[in-house]
C-alpha cells in the first residue's frame, strides 16, 4: 500500500492466515484514519494486479462490516490470533503516521487458536518432529 501512494493514511492492518497451510486466505482487513482516505485507497487499489510474484489475482476493495480503529482493537485484543503462541508476523497491526506501535494488551485470558491445536494433534498422531514435516 505504500508503493501505491498510501503511506500514513492507515492505522491498522490484519492478514488474516490458514495456519496449517502457513497462507494468507486472500483477503486484508485495514483501517484508513479518514473516510477520505479509505476513498482513496479504493480507488488505487481497485483492480490492483501489480503483485511482487506473479499470480492472476486482481484485488477487489469493498467495505466491511467493521468499521474504525476503536472497533478494530475492540474486536482482535482478546482474539485467539493475539494468543503468545501466534508469531507477532501474523499478528494485526498498529500504526502512527505510518510507524508500528504496540497493541493493546489483552484484558482476559486469551484461549490458543484452534488450528494451533488441530497442528499438534496432527503432529502427534502422525509422530512427527513438527507438523511440516513429512513422516
Amino acid at each position: 500500500m505504500d508503493e501505491e501512494g498510501l503511506t500514513g493514511l492507515y492505522n491498522f492492518v490484519y492478514v488474516p492466515m490458514d495456519f496449517l497451510r502457513d497462507a494468507n486466505l486472500g483477503y486484508t482487513f485495514v483501517n484508513f484514519s479518514s473516510h477520505e482516505n479509505a476513498a482513496k485507497a479504493k480507488d488505487v487499489l481497485e483492480g490492483f494486479c501489480s503483485w511482487p510474484i506473479p499470480t492472476q489475482k486482481v484485488c477487489t476493495a469493498a467495505w466491511a462490516e467493521l468499521q474504525g480503529l476503536a472497533e478494530h482493537i475492540e474486536r482482535y485484543q482478546n482474539s485467539p490470533v493475539m494468543h503468545r503462541t501466534v508469531p507477532e508476523n501474523l499478528k494485526p497491526i498498529l500504526l502512527e503516521a505510518g510507524v508500528r506501535v504496540p497493541f493493546p494488551t489483552p484484558t482476559q485470558k486469551i484461549r490458543a487458536p484452534r488450528m494451533k491445536r488441530e497442528l499438534r494433534e496432527i503432529g502427534r498422531a502422525a509422530s512427527c518432529v513438527t507438523p511440516t514435516e513429512a513422516c
